[in-house]
């Protein structure tokens, strides 16, 4: 059973949006434009190898001004990489220092197409399938795993978890993708229906609010632990949070099995690092690591 530390937590940033806005439109520097171009075809050939995803609102955002800047954001954000914009343009930033260190090239490379998946999928005033409203802010923790998931899967890598503060999430995502079913995500995911969670509620009886809620938990205090900005009381949540979705996660795959047992097979398949796996108390999936 899915149990919650009830704890909300606020935006990590003092300062409201719109003078962040103001201070990097300010210091701002164009970068080279085919970049973002190349991720928008990539991206388009990814979900277009799928029969059955709807691809309409991807493929209207393509035509979208997409620009990509460099700026000092970490100072002004509190991060390396972030994307803003609206129904006509969309921003993509990277912070200078970050971009001006060789050895972060695969990083910037990688986190370009998850910024790059956040314009092409937004939809005005929607997010992950659902009207945005402030009761459902939780469910920015499961997008940004999944961005992070179809991200991985466009550039078939992956980054490790000294890179990625999404690591854990965005695994636990794409188990869940393998065993509700890949286009059911990219459908939710591409706001086109929230056929993802609906199946998600079929499986486990109504839990998917409390499991995007614990996800969400997860991606925020997992940020603050990648910036160094974590508290010990948050370093304890944290590892609660994780053994709490591990536990669900496992229990999910048993139940999915019954019905299906090919899932332990697709999951291994899907995943980058198998290592990964060995967190779950599963034996099948704790055998054959490394087939095919």
């Amino acid at each position: 059973m899915l149990k919650l530390y009830v704890r909300k937590f606020g935006d990590f940033m003092s300062n409201t949006f719109s003078d962040e806005y103001i201070k990097l439109k300010q210091t701002r520097t164009l970068m080279n434009q085919d970049i973002i171009k190349n991720k928008k075809r990539m991206i388009w050939e990814y979900f277009r190898s799928f029969n059955d995803v709807n691809i309409t609102n991807l493929e209207q955002n393509i035509s979208k001004n997409t620009f990509l800047f460099k700026a000092p954001l970490f100072l002004i954000h509190g991060s390396n990489m972030m994307s803003c914009g609206n129904e006509d343009i969309d921003e993509i930033y990277v912070d200078e220092g970050f971009a001006a260190n060789k050895k972060n090239i695969r990083v910037i490379k990688h986190q370009s197409t998850h910024e790059t998946l956040h314009s092409l999928c937004r939809k005005q005033g929607i997010r992950f399938g659902r009207p945005i409203t402030k009761d459902n802010e939780y469910l920015k923790g499961i997008n940004e795993a999944a961005t992070q998931v179809f991200a991985d899967d466009t550039e078939n890598d992956e980054l490790g978890p000294e890179d990625d503060y999404l690591y854990f999430i965005k695994n636990i995502m794409r188990i869940m993708k393998n065993a509700v079913g890949p286009s059911l995500l990219a459908n939710q995911y591409l706001n086109n229906d929230i056929s993802f969670e609906q199946k998600f509620n079929e499986i486990t009886d109504g839990k998917f609010d409390d499991f995007a809620f614990i996800i969400n938990n997860i991606y925020i205090l997992s940020k603050n632990r990648h910036y160094k900005t974590i508290s010990t009381d948050e370093e304890e949540m944290l590892i609660a949070h994780e053994k709490i979705i591990l536990d669900f996660t496992s229990s999910f795959i048993r139940k999915v099995a019954i019905t299906d047992p090919t899932i332990y097979q697709r999951i291994k398949e899907d995943f980058f690092n198998q290592e990964f796996l060995t967190r779950l108390n599963i034996d099948e999936l704790n055998n054959g690591f490394g087939t095919k």
